[in-house]
């Protein structure tokens, strides 16, 4: 039986950090894991990150505490073992993101000099299986539907739209765009100052139907909202906000709100990141190169770069049927490189007697 996630108070919610740190040995959290996670903020981890690495660890910490009657740093390598095969019928995403937990957990502890050795040096590497179907990427008529489907009329809708244009248009991470403040943006440049993974710092830009939104709602919308919300929130310089106690939008902010779109335009399978796999799909299938896919993107590799280019069948039959030879596209396309005239059907050829 796979081990479940114990629920209830003191499990931290996105962004925050692990509960008060108990004293004694029967204390589940320390100072010490405490200290790990401020040390991980202060490597560039994104905030989702962060929010999964807290429950991980609490996850973690609880599993050992009734499983092996041990603390974190009691732990030896066969717990560890025990602790990942609990998760023998979990999906392998699931087992890598604990993995890297502990893997990560436990360098920073002996670097810290808090434990003489290190468990997870034997573990062996763990290949992920290939996905059988690719990430869900809208069309490009799709994704029309879906940006208009904000009530424009309003300023909830105008930023909305907003939103949604951006992440089109910049193929941003959702973190980065409800991490952007007032000073990263230069609407006369079009030009976004983005901090991503890793703390890496590059520039994006976007385009015009991007910037007449982005102006509107700036110059209008934002103020509205704030002043919607002035009755128990303070002005921030976060671009993107909400009229609530919560005036900053956070993650669950947009992904509801990418949810409530999304079932208008009868898209129930897109998600903030089916943006930016779109972004980067629609742009290879119009011809842009890998390189510049991978600096507009922000990736440090360009293998991840290849994860967002799952192009769709329909793409992948055109080209094979332009570019092969028994292509149905071929012919015409050959006879005006051939000064023989069209290359004959290779099917329509009769083999001759030897």
């Amino acid at each position: 039986m796979s081990y479940q996630e114990p629920r209830g108070k003191g499990y931290p919610v996105l962004g925050r950090l692990l509960p008060t740190p108990r004293t004694g040995r029967g204390a589940l959290i320390d100072q010490h894991l405490r200290n790990f996670i401020l040390d991980t903020q202060a490597d560039g981890l994104a905030i989702v990150s962060i929010g999964k690495l807290n429950r991980m660890l609490l996850e973690y910490a609880h599993w050992l505490s009734r499983q092996r009657d041990r603390t974190w740093r009691e732990a030896q390598r066969v717990d560890l073992h025990h602790y990942l095969a609990a998760f023998v019928n979990a999906s392998s995403s699931t087992v890598v993101a604990r993995r890297w937990m502990l893997q990560r957990l436990y360098r920073w502890a002996r670097r810290e000099k808090l434990r003489a050795d290190d468990p997870t040096l034997d573990f062996a590497p763990f290949r992920t299986a290939q996905r059988s179907t690719p990430p869900y990427v809208p069309t490009v008529e799709q994704m029309h539907r879906l940006l208009t489907t904000p009530n424009a009329t309003t300023a909830l809708g105008v930023r909305d739209r907003t939103v949604m244009e951006v992440l089109y248009a910049t193929g941003m991470r959702a973190a980065e765009l409800v991490a952007l403040r007032m000073h990263h943006v230069e609407r006369l440049d079009r030009v976004i100052h983005i901090i991503g993974k890793g703390a890496r710092e590059r520039l994006v830009i976007y385009g015009e139907e991007a910037s007449t939104w982005l102006e509107r709602y700036l110059t209008g919308a934002r103020s509205v909202l704030i002043h919607q919300a002035m009755g128990y929130a303070h002005a921030t310089d976060a671009v993107f906000v909400n009229p609530s106690p919560i005036l900053r939008l956070q993650y669950f902010h947009l992904r509801a709100l990418v949810r409530r779109h999304a079932a208008l335009a009868e898209l129930p399978m897109m998600t903030p990141h089916g943006f930016r796999h779109a972004f980067a799909t629609h742009l290879q299938e119009r011809g842009m190169d890998l390189r510049t896919l991978q600096i507009l993107l922000g990736h440090a590799n360009l293998s991840t770069t290849t994860i967002y280019l799952r192009s769709r069948r329909e793409t992948l039959q055109a080209l094979l049927e332009r570019h092969h030879p028994l292509g149905v596209h071929f012919a015409a396309a050959a006879a005006f490189a051939m000064p023989d005239g069209p290359r004959r059907r290779w099917h329509n050829q009769v083999p001759v007697a030897g």
